[in-house]
């Protein structure tokens, strides 16, 4: 019976672990494709998570770097995605709202919307 109780809490503990670290899974450097012109780096802020430009290709964007373009994704563990976050677009200063996921493939997709989550854009990053 000591063996079985062992195994079990074994068992439970590790589940919990892995909860705790799933929303995690967005933070880190993600490269936009296909065209690979930007870096961003995703990290846990006080507003949720947020994401922040870290390099660019073309020199006359450079100026960009450090600009926070994501902010305030909350995880979502019933639709395993981050949802009711904001990006917004540097080269305009506008804002949209915001929600990413992490697709079967690894990619990580963004949308940005209005006030209509199913009609916007969408961007997808690779993990670098």
């Amino acid at each position: 019976m000591k063996y079985i109780t062992a195994i079990l809490l074994t068992i439970l503990s590790g589940f919990g672990g892995y909860s705790q670290q799933v929303p995690d899974t967005i933070t880190g450097n993600w490269l936009n494709v296909p065209k690979e012109t930007m870096t961003i780096h995703v990290y846990r802020s006080n507003k949720g998570f947020s994401g922040k430009i870290v390099s660019v290709t073309d020199k006359a964007k450079s100026n960009t770097i450090g600009f926070v373009i994501i902010e305030g994704l909350t995880y979502n563990a019933k639709t395993g995605g981050w949802e009711n976050g904001k990006i917004h677009n540097p080269n305009n200063n506008t804002t949209y709202n915001a929600s990413a996921k992490i697709k079967p493939d690894g990619m990580l997709e963004i949308r940005g919307y209005g006030a209509i989550k199913f009609i916007g854009a969408k961007r997808n990053f690779r993990r670098t």
